[in-house]
């Protein structure tokens, strides 16, 4: 089954992912806002198309933002940073210009 699910927060972003990995097709994750992690996201085994709306996901050097261990995944229209990945070194991915 798809789903558009919509996630202003991490908790929603948490459920978001436990959907996706319940095993549905199809599914987008639109953020509605920007927000910070206390802790690193579940990670992702299942497809999934996510759309930051021009929002950013800041992880907050708590961990990693996003981990796909399967599936595709596709992120566009924000960004993710302050993360923590291979190792514990920083990352910060592209963000999309407002200009």
């Amino acid at each position: 089954m798809a789903y558009e699910l919509d996630v202003a927060n991490e908790a929603a972003l948490r459920t978001a992912i436990s959907t996706i990995n319940g095993g549905s097709v199809g599914t987008t994750i639109n953020f509605t806002g920007s927000f910070q992690l206390a802790q690193s996201l579940p990670m992702i085994t299942s497809s999934v198309t996510v759309t930051d709306n021009g929002n950013t996901l800041d992880a907050n050097s708590a961990g990693r933002a996003f981990f796909v261990q399967a599936g595709t995944v596709s992120i566009s229209n924000g960004g993710a940073g302050g993360g923590l990945g291979g190792g514990g070194h920083e990352f910060t991915a592209p963000r999309q210009s407002s200009a």
